[in-house]
């Protein structure tokens, strides 16, 4: 075989190489601002997240609570009874976890009798 053939088959092959691993971290890089992306988003609408992500279907007020709830540093959920309110600060709590890890979720309660009630994780 001549010897410029070879060195021009070789640097082909390496040139396919490189650039079949270029496309690969490109590829890699565009799923991972997607990703990037898609976070974002659902950390600014919990409320979309909680229903696409976690599958709870909330009725229209709760989530403009729960968007309010992420969107905010301290909330308020002023309601009636049986209006959601323990499945509105479950879902939105199980949301931080998981859209920010490594946060601290406190659970808090009025009387010793309510706080031996609640699951130990």
């Amino acid at each position: 075989m001549d010897k410029q053939f070879l060195e021009t088959s070789l640097l082909e092959e390496q040139d396919i190489k490189l650039a079949t691993s270029a496309l690969e971290l490109f590829r890699d890089q565009k799923i991972l601002q997607a990703w990037i992306n898609q976070i974002a988003y659902y950390r600014t609408h919990i409320d979309v997240f909680i229903e696409e992500y976690m599958g709870f279907k909330l009725a229209d007020f709760q989530k403009v609570i729960v968007r309010n709830i992420g969107n905010t540093i301290d909330s308020d959920i002023v309601a009636t009874r049986s209006m959601g309110k323990t499945l509105i600060v479950a879902a939105v709590a199980a949301a931080i976890a998981i859209l920010y890890p490594g946060s601290k979720i406190i659970v808090a309660s009025k009387s010793k009798d309510q706080e031996a009630k609640r699951p130990r994780v």
